[in-house]
């Protein structure tokens, strides 16, 4: 990926630059349109243009962009202390706030990339199978759904009523076979990789196996994937070994690993290889990793990534588009936490139509949005009950909508905290 950024902003240029070189990003400052429009029709799809939104009032260049990048993907960015109203021009789908912190900007723009290169991809005839059979299935199942739908919940059979899981909701086929390899391999493997799509519940299946280890009896730890450090690993593992308790720790997703992370784990590794025998390591180690993020990994990090992939016990999280009857619970979840979250918002309950567009929906969807979708709505709407109105009035593709709610977020309104 080449990336071309039009900015005139001297501090934007030192920040921009220190984020993209240690993402290991390749890109190309531009002053003026003129030397950017040169290189425009020469970019390629996996290519981007930034353009400094800040320009727009003066040399009014975002049409001659747009127009001529047609063949990749342009993004608009603003720094968050212009103190004008952001928004992103008409046509354009990616928006970036730098942020005055660090590291929420550094976490934005790891997220830009990532959608970036899904959007640069040509998708898996794979994936594409599984969402039209999911589809297909739905709609072959559509009349028994909405016959059934105003069924009580008392007059089910209680066998069809049985919890396996604390943390994940498990009522599909999909889901049961999961559940049932994570119960298998609950303390079992010192390194595991949780594998799913973008958007997966990866921390709560990491909850869940830490879960079928040991009870919660000690719960899951959750690392930040930026700042691993082998020390406190080998730390925790002589404190569990101590204790003679199972004890999962979470490092994030592949894709947030920065090169100094990854030669942590590798020489964590190295230390239970060398000073402890694998069965008396208490310790274990979860990671997840999005299907088709491996383009994203920086040169300098891949060997040794994929060196340390490869000791790694796999295990696949199913994709919502065969998850069709957990939506409900899931949904259900997610709004009363959000409720409890926020007493203040309207929404008060969910409709039935609501739960039955997001099961029509689930080969679109995956656990991320659905939580995003929920939150819009809550967040933005003014009816006491959500209903399918209210998910596709504020439903999570819509730049408006995503803006908005990063802007109410951002430190703008919600000062940093010192650092």
């Amino acid at each position: 990926m080449s990336i071309h950024i039009l900015t005139q902003n001297s501090e934007v240029k030192t920040r921009l630059g220190a984020f993209l070189d240690e993402m290991g990003k390749k890109y190309v400052f531009h002053d003026t349109l003129l030397t950017l429009e040169k290189k425009l029709s020469r970019l390629k799809k996996t290519d981007a243009v930034f353009y400094d939104l800040q320009l727009e009032e003066h040399i009014w260049a975002f049409e001659p962009i747009y127009l001529g990048s047609r063949k990749t993907h342009m993004v608009v960015f603003e720094p968050s202390d212009t103190g004008s109203v952001n928004y992103s021009p008409m046509g354009n789908e990616h928006f970036l706030i730098l942020s005055k912190d660090d590291a929420r900007t550094k976490k934005r723009l790891i997220t830009l990339f990532h959608e970036l290169t899904k959007l640069s991809a040509p998708r898996k005839a794979a994936k594409k199978k599984a969402k039209k059979k999911a589809v297909a299935k739905k709609k072959a199942t559509s009349q028994t759904t909405d016959a059934t739908a105003t069924t009580p919940v008392a007059e089910a059979p209680v066998a069809a009523v049985t919890q396996t899981t604390r943390y994940l909701q498990a009522n599909s086929d999909a889901m049961k076979h999961f559940a049932a390899e994570l119960k298998e391999a609950a303390g079992k493997h010192k390194f595991t990789m949780l594998q799913g799509e973008d958007g997966a519940e990866f921390e709560l299946a990491a909850r869940e196996l830490n879960f079928q280890a040991n009870g919660d009896i000690s719960p899951l730890i959750v690392f930040d994937p930026m700042n691993l450090k082998s020390q406190e690993l080998e730390e925790l593992a002589e404190s569990a070994m101590a204790a003679k308790v199972t004890q999962y720790c979470y490092l994030g997703l592949t894709l947030e690993l920065n090169s100094q992370s990854v030669s942590e784990i590798a020489s964590f590794l190295g230390h239970l290889k060398m000073q402890l025998k694998e069965q008396d390591t208490y310790l274990h180690l979860i990671i997840g990793h999005e299907i088709e993020s491996e383009s994203c990994f920086p040169d300098n990090i891949r060997p040794t990534l994929d060196a340390v992939r490869g000791t790694s016990h796999l295990l696949q999280i199913p994709g919502m588009a065969s998850r069709a009857d957990d939506i409900s619970a899931i949904a259900h979840s997610i709004f009363s936490m959000l409720r409890m979250a926020h007493p203040f918002l309207q929404a008060r309950s969910i409709d039935s139509s609501a739960i039955k567009h997001l099961e029509a929906e689930c080969a679109e969807l995956d656990y991320s949005r659905i939580t995003r979708v929920l939150r819009n709505a809550m967040a933005l709407g003014r009816s006491p009950t959500l209903t399918k109105d209210e998910l596709l009035s504020f439903r999570d593709n819509s730049p408006t909508t995503q803006h908005l709610m990063e802007s109410l977020a951002d430190e703008k309104y919600y000062p940093s905290a010192p650092q």
